[in-house]
C-alpha cells in the first residue's frame, strides 16, 4: 500500500471554531419551521397550546437579543479579532464588557488579545473570569492562563494549572518538562 499525505479536509456545516469566535447567529428559518411544528401538534395534543405563547415569547426575546448593541458589538469584535485587528476588537470588547461584565466570550477574547499583546496579568484576570466547566475544556485556554502565571511569576498557580492539564494529557512530555522546569 502506498502512503499517502493526509491533509485535513473542511467538513461542509462543520465548525473548526471554538466557542468563543463563533458570531452570535439568528437563524430565523429553523424557529419558524420549529413554531408550525409546535402548532401543528397542538392542533394533534390541545394541551400543547400552552406552550405556543412561551415559545413564540422565546422567539421574540431572542431576536430583540439578536439585534441588541451588545451582540451586534460582540459580532464586530470577533471579525476584527478574525482579520487581526487586534486593537480595534479589544475598544469593541472593553464597550461590551460595561454592558455584560460576566460575558463569557467577551472575557475569553479579552484575554486572548491581552495575551498575544504580552499583558500577561490583564489575560491572567479575564481567563479567571471564564468558568472552570469552560476553560478546563480548552487546552489552547489552559496552557495560555498557565503560561500567563509563570510570566507574571505566580508559579504556585501556573503548576497547578499545568497538573490540571496533566490530568487530561497523562502522557504529555511537553507539560511533564514544563513542570521540571517550573519546580
Amino acid at each position: 500500500m502506498k502512503n499517502k499525505d493526509y491533509e485535513l479536509k473542511p467538513v461542509e456545516g462543520l465548525s473548526l471554531k471554538p466557542f468563543y469566535l463563533k458570531s452570535p447567529k439568528m437563524n430565523v428559518r429553523v424557529y419558524v419551521v420549529s413554531g408550525i411544528m409546535l402548532l401543528i401538534l397542538a392542533i394533534v395534543y390541545p394541551y400543547l397550546f400552552a406552550a405556543v405563547p412561551f415559545y413564540f415569547y422565546y422567539i421574540y426575546k431572542k431576536i430583540k437579543y439578536y439585534k441588541s448593541e451588545p451582540s451586534i458589538l460582540l459580532h464586530e469584535a470577533i471579525d476584527k479579532y478574525l482579520l487581526d485587528e487586534l486593537d480595534d476588537s479589544l475598544n469593541l470588547l472593553n464597550r461590551l464588557s460595561d454592558m455584560e461584565p460576566d460575558n463569557i466570550k467577551c472575557n475569553t477574547l479579552r484575554a486572548l488579545i491581552y495575551y498575544s499583546q504580552e499583558y500577561y496579568e490583564k489575560a491572567a484576570e479575564m481567563l479567571e473570569k471564564v468558568p472552570h466547566k469552560i476553560i478546563g475544556n480548552d487546552l489552547d485556554l489552559m496552557l495560555k492562563l498557565a503560561d500567563s502565571y509563570l510570566k507574571i511569576q505566580e508559579k504556585d498557580k501556573a503548576i497547578k494549572v499545568y497538573n490540571n492539564i496533566l490530568k487530561v494529557y497523562p502522557n504529555s512530555e511537553f507539560i511533564k518538562d514544563i513542570l521540571k522546569n517550573v519546580k
